[in-house]
């Protein structure tokens, strides 16, 4: 499914010539993002409508995949990314109960209040703050995409006007 909505962003992205792989084109499609994805889906929860608030989300989501997709243009593994990140996001659910008591000292240490849970199904402990984010153990190691850039592209940036 995922794949089919990536392949009509790119054709959105390339009949509206929607191709400026500069950090202006980028700031632009972040812009759109703040100002009317983000406004849509408060205006959306502050009235209560599910309605408004998936249209929000796959809004955002459509302009998030157009960045994805310029970004591909430029030569990077967007897959490669994000199974790499997946899978990195997944090791921040300790698997032994030591590693969550010493992740939730770790927080307290910054006075930051955490607490941990067991989840039986996936044999794994939650980390949460006060406010329900999910909180990185201790021994957490921070995802590296650099190999999903081409080098060239690294050394350059993006600042090709």
């Amino acid at each position: 499914m995922l794949n089919k909505f990536y392949e009509s962003v790119k054709a959105f992205n390339n009949i509206a010539g929607n191709n400026d792989v500069s950090i202006k084109g980028f700031r632009v499609q972040q812009k759109v993002v703040h100002e009317e994805v983000i406004k849509e889906v408060n205006d959306a929860l502050r009235e209560n409508d599910v309605v408004k608030l998936l249209d929000g989300i796959v809004d955002g989501l459509y302009v998030v995949f157009g960045q994805l997709h310029k970004l591909q243009q430029l030569g990077c593994d967007i897959e490669g990314a994000i199974k790499q990140v997946c899978n990195d996001n997944l090791t921040k659910f300790p698997i032994n109960e030591e590693d969550a008591q010493k992740s939730i000292l770790h927080y307290n240490r910054e006075n930051t209040n955490v607490s941990y849970s067991y989840n039986p199904e996936y044999d794994c402990y939650v980390i949460k703050d006060g406010n329900q984010k999910i909180r990185k153990p201790h021994n957490f190691v921070s995802t590296d995409l650099t190999q999903y850039v081409p080098e060239e592209l690294r050394k350059k940036g993006l600042d090709n006007e």
